[in-house]
């Protein structure tokens, strides 16, 4: 696979598939109260982590009305 070519990248790479892993775990056990965690999955896997994490946590602390 190219992403994981040499070293580095390697690196970068599963850093950042551990990272998602470990936020969809967390979303999927704090479901109770918070956010469906279906839309920030795919928010994950189209945009990436960078957006879908703060997104998550932006939507989970929003007061409800």
């Amino acid at each position: 696979m190219a992403v994981f070519v040499n070293g580095a990248a390697g690196g970068f790479s599963a850093d950042l598939l551990i990272s998602s892993f470990v936020f969809w775990i967390y979303m999927f056990s704090n479901q109770s109260g918070g956010p469906k965690p279906w839309a920030f999955i795919a928010l994950n896997l189209c945009i990436g982590l960078s957006c879908a994490l703060p997104a998550y946590l932006w939507a989970k602390m929003r007061p409800s009305s």
